[in-house]
């Protein structure tokens, strides 16, 4: 991965956003593009004809929320990475909704912020190459690959596998937890999210209080025993530690 880096940060504070163009480019060995941006009218206008990989989002600021103006984002540029960056390491929870890359801590700055080009990296490349699950259709049995799994469902003990680009769902005949040791052998992407549904981390978009929603739509129930692990194991996710 040698291609430039398109980066954009919004903050208030003129003292981080000067350190960032000079870290940004060490984390990045020198790939990062870096725009800096005081307001959100500026980064917006900005938007309108930059298509940046990472934004960097401060999440107090005077004239906008941060919160706020992720979800903005999103709209406009649903797979932009959002980083956001605070003093408030209680707000961290809070930007599930936005289902940001990572959250650097102004308290930990160069620690937190050292970590962006590998957790990039990881959440550009592909989940698991050449590891694959033998699943079926009506008509046939074939491998696919984990990394196109979005969620698996339990219903009278076949599990059915919803893959990215499938109309139907395949079906595989193992438990659920002994599919879900399977998968969580290969990579840490997968939780069980109630007692019959695994959900591949990679395909969330949204983490709610007592849901998740999948970039395509769907919004999966998560179980009150299973809400407190799921939140952990998204957050580790998109902290990639």
């Amino acid at each position: 991965m040698n291609q430039k880096i398109r980066i954009a940060a919004c903050d208030d504070d003129a003292t981080v956003l000067s350190a960032l163009p000079n870290t940004l480019n060490t984390v990045f060995k020198g790939r990062a593009e870096v725009d800096c941006f005081g307001s959100e009218k500026q980064l917006l206008e900005q938007m309108k004809t930059v298509a940046y990989d990472i934004i960097i989002l401060d999440i107090n600021m005077p004239d906008v929320n941060g919160l706020t103006l992720g979800k903005r984002i999103r709209s406009i540029n649903p797979t932009v990475e959002i980083v956001y960056l605070s003093n408030y390491e209680d707000k961290v929870f809070d930007t599930f909704i936005v289902s940001p890359m990572a959250f650097v801590r102004k308290s930990a700055f160069f620690t937190d912020i050292s970590r962006l080009s590998s957790i990039y990296a990881k959440r550009h490349e592909p989940l698991s190459e050449g590891k694959k699950l033998a699943v079926r259709n009506k008509d046939s049995i074939f491998l696919l690959e984990y990394e196109k799994i979005r969620y698996i469902e339990n219903f009278r003990n076949v599990q059915y596998v919803y893959a990215d680009g499938a109309a139907e769902p395949y079906m595989v005949r193992m438990t659920i937890r002994r599919l879900l040791e399977t998968l969580c052998g290969v990579s840490r992407h997968f939780v069980q999210i109630s007692s019959g549904v695994i959900v591949n981390l990679a395909y969330v978009r949204r983490l709610n209080s007592d849901s998740l929603v999948l970039e395509h739509g769907e919004e999966l129930s998560v179980s009150r025993r299973n809400r407190e692990a799921v939140k952990k194991s998204f957050f580790e996710f998109l902290e990639d530690q």
